[in-house]
């Protein structure tokens, strides 16, 4: 087949995308070509045409337009496909055919960012497995958020138990075990998660080395890692996958969490399913369940943060009495309890905003989002002042080190009161911010009136009344006159066009203004899109305050919504002993009540451990209510 140079930097490109369907920009869209077109088409319901059809090197296609990027994205990562976006990165030059175009990110099932298309109230994670005969390790990464952590684990099996109650959007693993870990992904869902084995990840040295270099340690140990091991092998492996697919060095990820594999008490996947804690028996979906009736978070993050609290549930009594603390306060103040509610509800999912800023897929409106979000969040440390919880002292500290809060201020003050959807149009920053681009706007905004300053002078001092400023889009701006008034026009005068009827010309006073006002726009945008980019890495240097405060609002938006939920089901706060002992009196079932608040539930109590008794054996009917008690 007979090629040609786009198609060669096509085919380079592609190659570089291992398998991924490529998205090639040209012009005012992203066309795909050969087989990944005729694979998107119907996917995505495009025409499918051709490039050069009835050649040689006839190629079929299909394209999008730029800016439904996201939308088109999503639908393709949704069917189960990776896409990588190929983006030019010089600008058309005149006279040259071809522009350099680079893979500026890869999007799969794991990595996926756009906030239109994730459940805003659940974890989007990555999970990468590793195993040798010391044991098994599985990593997990929210890369959506920054969320990152790995468990040691026994072994494989304990390291597929693991994976069924998380239950990833994508699982990495080594070449090697490609087969094995394939072997355990039916079972964790309806729809198995996207596998991607790696051939080039690093491992031992390699993995230890690539995770100190992206923490800035020179160790491990504050991690609570060894040097080497699964654990550094699954963790090196996922941050490797979430770096080059993301063609970013991921800086909202700015901490790695090891989770003991016996901390908390541990509710196998059976388990949770049958208890119906976060997916109905009925349809599989969350109504019905535990989590949607403790659910009343007024943020995503604090959403997340509580569906973390049921999945591993505290088994220390002084962590459970921490967090009963916190809730049992907030009851107490019906007013302190609505106000902290309200402010919440205003505050944008900042870990989310903040992860499409560090890769570089933000919007001047998210941006503006974010800085409204810091702001709001620094307005919750006063409404818990005097509180006596730890943990809500803890939650108060929204702006550790006053950062937040002032960064979102400054960030504010910057940002245009509406700014544009992309970071592709102009408008981005307030008059003031900066010199030039001021300059530029002025520019623009007087251009009228520096042309007719320029034609009145011409006029005069020529003695041509009908001299007019004209506009062409190959010669630019020209003095117009009649063809009767060729005569003054002077000789040093640069000629453009001569017609039968008039004459149009130049200056030099003209040609130079001319290419200010024609350059005006372009270097505005560019000037704009200079300073945004400072702005957005300005932000994310700030990332680890970012997340900490994050984390903080999100723990005091769980514990609101529980307190909520406590409050208007008139919930009592149990009593934790050391005694195996289970004393419940009058006891209710939260979503029974919940799916019919119209009918009383019949209280039940239960005495276990007290006399020596730790078994009931619960008898009656189907439908009878058994599982209620």
């Amino acid at each position: 087949m007979r090629t040609t140079p786009m198609l060669e930097q096509y085919w380079s490109l592609k190659r570089e995308a291992e398998g991924a369907i490529l998205l090639y920009r040209l012009g005012d869209f992203y066309e795909m070509f050969f087989e990944d077109a005729e694979t998107a088409a119907p996917l995505l319901g495009l025409l499918l045409t051709a490039r050069h059809r009835d050649s040689e090197i006839e190629a079929p296609m299909c394209g999008i337009p730029w800016h439904q990027l996201d939308t088109y994205v999503s639908r393709l990562v949704s069917a189960g496909k990776k896409v990588a976006i190929a983006d030019q990165t010089e600008p058309t030059a005149k006279g040259r055919t071809l522009v350099e175009r680079k893979i500026v990110r890869i999007v799969t099932p794991g990595t996926l960012l756009d906030p239109d298309r994730l459940d805003a109230r659940r974890a989007n994670e990555l999970a990468a497995v590793a195993w040798d005969g010391s044991g098994a390790a599985l990593a997990f990464l929210d890369l959506s958020t920054g969320e990152f952590s790995v468990v040691r684990l026994s072994g494989a099996p304990a390291a597929a138990e693991w994976l069924k109650r998380r239950v990833p959007s994508e699982v990495v693993c080594f070449e090697g075990d490609r087969e094995a870990v394939a072997s355990w992904l039916p079972a964790l869902s309806a729809e198995p998660p996207l596998l991607s084995p790696l051939s080039s990840a690093p491992r031992g040295t390699g993995a230890a080395e690539l995770l100190r270099r992206h923490f800035r340690t020179s160790t491990l140990e504050s991690f609570g890692l060894p040097d080497a091991g699964p654990a550094v092998d699954a963790a090196g492996a996922l941050l490797h996958y979430a770096q080059r697919t993301q063609r970013s060095d991921c800086a909202h990820v700015t901490s790695l969490r090891s989770e003991p594999a016996e901390e908390g008490l541990v509710v196998d996947a059976v388990t949770a399913g049958h208890l119906e804690l976060f997916r109905s028996l009925r349809d599989g979906g969350r109504a019905g369940t535990l989590l949607d009736v403790l659910d009343r978070t007024g943020t995503a993050f604090g959403a997340r943060a509580l569906r973390r609290i049921l999945e591993r549930p505290l088994s220390n009594a002084s962590g459970i009495e921490a967090r009963l603390d916190a809730v049992e306060e907030l009851m107490e103040s019906s007013e302190r309890l609505e106000r902290i509610e309200r402010t919440l509800r205003e505050i944008p999912d900042l870990p989310r905003v903040l992860s499409r800023l560090a890769v570089g897929s933000a919007t001047p409106r998210e941006v503006a989002a974010l800085a409204a979000g810091l702001s709001k969040g620094g307005e919750i440390g006063p409404l818990l002042e005097g509180v006596r919880a730890e943990a809500l002292k803890n939650a108060g500290e929204a702006s550790p080190a006053g950062v937040p809060a002032p960064l979102g201020a400054q960030v504010a003050a910057k940002l245009s009161p509406e700014p544009p959807a992309t970071s592709r149009e102009g408008g981005i920053f307030r008059d003031g911010v900066d010199t030039g681009v001021d300059e530029l706007r002025a520019l623009r905004r007087d251009a009228s009136n520096l042309l007719s300053a320029l034609e009145a002078r011409e006029r005069a001092e020529r003695g041509i009344s009908n001299l007019r400023v004209k506009f062409n889009q190959v010669v630019g701006h020209v003095f117009e006159v009649p063809g009767s008034a060729r005569a003054k026009i002077p000789e040093e005068a640069l000629k453009r066009q001569t017609l039968a009827s008039v004459e149009r010309y130049a200056t030099p006073e003209l040609v130079t203004l001319d290419v200010k006002l024609r350059s005006a726009d372009g270097r505005l945008f560019d000037r704009e899109a200079e300073l945004f980019r400072a702005l957005v890495a300005g932000i994310v240097a700030e990332a680890p305050a970012i997340l900490e405060a994050a984390g903080r609002l999100g723990r005091l938006d769980a514990f609101t919504a529980l307190a909520r939920v406590a409050r208007a089901g008139r919930w009592t706060r149990p009593r934790i002993v050391d005694d195996p002992v289970l004393l419940v009196a009058e006891g209710r079932h939260p979503v029974v009540e919940a799916l019919r608040p119209r009918e009383p539930f019949v209280p039940n109590d239960t005495s276990l451990g007290e006399d020596g008794e730790r078994l009931v054996i619960l008898t009656g009917p189907n439908m009878g209510g058994k599982s209620t008690y």
